[in-house]
């Protein structure tokens, strides 16, 4: 196995491609808020996370084309052990929307950690308390501070 570029111009299109399906809508939302109040409006931080996800996209494509040709296809060891984790991440993500979409947000995120996780490689013990810790932590400051509701 030789030290080849694996696909970093998809992956960038990739980037670029998410970046353009949060900047729409943000746009919808407002990026200035309302002449009575101060500040930003509520499509401002997609916005701009979504330009910064689109000039990292257009950065790894162009960084991989500065490196030469890149192995989409390849069928060494690594590659297929890749292809699986990406497959298995996306149904656990697929799953996660689904489960917020019909049970509950908080069922789902931890679900989707302990999930993640897994396909990881981590510990039972450092899944448990990372899974913990992080739905604690997402209730307490968005429900419980910011009093954000999680509802689709």
């Amino acid at each position: 196995m030789g030290n080849k570029l694996k696909a970093d111009i998809v992956v960038g299109f990739c980037f670029i491609f998410a970046a353009v399906a949060f900047f729409i809508p943000s746009l919808k939302l407002g990026i200035v808020g309302p002449e009575a109040i101060a500040g930003p409006g509520p499509g401002f931080f997609p916005a701009v996370c979504s330009v910064f996800t689109a000039f990292f996209g257009m950065w790894i494509i162009l960084d991989a084309v500065k490196k030469g040709s890149a192995d989409f296809f390849g069928t060494d060891l690594e590659q297929r052990s890749n292809f699986k984790i990406i497959a298995f991440v996306t149904a656990i993500f697929v799953a996660f929307v689904l489960i917020w979409a019909y049970a509950d947000f908080f069922l789902a995120t931890a679900l989707l950690c302990l999930a993640f996780n897994k396909a990881f490689g981590r510990s039972l013990k450092f899944n448990v308390i990372f899974t913990l810790l992080y739905v604690v932590l997402l209730y307490g400051v968005f429900v419980m501070l910011l009093d954000v509701q999680f509802d689709i």
